[in-house]
């Protein structure tokens, strides 16, 4: 939960090298060279295809793939990373002890979220973008930066 896109996708190239290894398709020596790459991608945190703008930043690139994955491909990488950075920063503004157990401050950043994407997202940058989706990357980011929280 506390980066769903990047632990998807190190889940399907794990099932792919399994699957190829079955299959024969490679060798026990290549298997075992994927699997140790795919364990230190993980134990590091490490990213594939993050703006530089957020690299080295765990939260929005956590953040960046939620967002990417809601909107798909249809939406550049910058504006996404853009909006990872303003969701962290709408968290971190508005971080306090035990907030996880404030409903009310946990609705402060759902609505400065939904704010954030219905203002800058939406009109300013015009991005196509359903109150559905708004709400599926409000909830996941909450969701995720309450997993995050609790490491």
């Amino acid at each position: 939960d506390e980066d769903p896109a990047r632990d998807a996708k190190l889940s399907e190239m794990s099932q792919k090298a399994i699957d190829d290894f079955l299959a024969r398709r490679i060798s026990e020596q290549d298997y075992l060279a994927t699997v140790v790459d795919l364990r230190k991608r993980v134990v590091a945190g490490q990213h594939e295809d993050v703006p530089a703008s957020i690299d080295g930043d765990e939260a929005a690139m956590a953040y960046f793939g939620v967002v990417r994955a809601v909107l798909d491909v249809v939406v550049d990488d910058d504006v996404c990373a853009a909006a990872a950075l303003a969701l962290r920063e709408i968290l971190t503004r508005n971080d306090k002890v035990r907030f996880w157990d404030d409903v009310d401050a946990q609705n402060r950043v759902r609505n400065e979220m939904d704010d954030y994407l219905y203002d800058e997202l939406r009109d300013a940058r015009g991005v196509s973008l359903s109150v559905e989706q708004q709400d599926e990357i409000i909830d996941q980011v909450m969701r995720v930066a309450r997993s995050r929280a609790s490491r």
